[in-house]
């Protein structure tokens, strides 16, 4: 993995961090107002990191492998990236709702869900990039 990409993994990471110390705050501790602008900032740097990150994936070298050296991935690699707007999506929605007064109650949920998905598709991702790799050192036992 390249390392500006690696630096990008690792800084989405980052980020999905810091929305569960922002889902995790008590509300007896954090004022509901003080946590909104929070939660609206978080949201917005993991819009804006998503998209950088997808952006690369789709258009740069690093699942290029998937496509030149295992053609017969490339349905699994293409359900892979129509998830990246699904994830866009859903991210813009929760900035709207959070906007919108919605409660933490309500909010704390969706996003668990939303990073439960995205550290999942990551982890498909690479699976997919490791089995496009992969060497066959089967030599016919």
């Amino acid at each position: 993995m390249p390392a500006d990409l690696l630096r990008e993994h690792e800084y989405v990471r980052t980020l999905f961090d810091r929305l569960r110390a922002v889902l995790a705050a008590p509300d007896d501790c954090l004022p509901a107002a003080r946590w909104q602008r929070l939660l609206d900032h978080e949201l917005r740097a993991l819009r804006s990191a998503l998209a950088r990150h997808f952006r690369h994936e789709e258009h740069g070298e690093y699942l290029k492998p998937v496509r030149h050296r295992r053609p017969t991935l490339a349905p699994k690699l293409a359900d892979l990236q129509a998830q990246h707007a699904v994830f866009r999506s859903t991210v813009d929605e929760l900035i709207a709702a959070n906007a919108a007064g919605t409660p933490r109650a309500e909010l704390r949920p969706r996003i668990e869900a939303l990073l439960a998905r995205l550290s999942a598709h990551e982890a498909a991702e690479t699976e997919l990039l490791q089995e496009a790799l992969a060497v066959d050192l089967g030599g016919g036992d």
